[in-house]
C-alpha cells in the first residue's frame, strides 16, 4: 500500500514523502528496506517494527515513511 503526499515546497526544494505499507517474510522485508536505505536520493526517515499479520507467522507487515529530495 502506498500514501502519496503532494510535494512540500519551502526553500526551492520539493520534498516528496510517501508512506509505504510492506508485507512479507521478515528476511525480505530487511532486504527491501536495506535496499531503500541504500539508494541515492532516498531518505528513509522511519520503519516500524515487524507486526505479525493474522492467521500466519510466516508473513509480517512493516510500515515506513521515505523522502525524495529534488532542486
Amino acid at each position: 500500500s502506498l500514501l502519496f503526499v503532494p510535494p512540500a515546497k519551502g526553500g526551492g526544494m520539493e520534498i516528496y514523502m510517501l508512506k509505504i505499507r510492506m508485507q512479507g517474510t521478515k528476511k525480505d522485508l530487511h532486504w527491501f528496506r536495506r535496499l531503500l536505505e541504500r539508494h541515492e536520493g532516498v531518505d528513509v526517515k522511519e520503519v516500524s517494527e515487524p507486526f505479525a499479520n493474522k492467521g500466519t507467522n510466516k508473513y509480517f507487515r512493516v510500515y515506513a515513511e521515505v523522502e525524495r529530495t529534488e532542486k
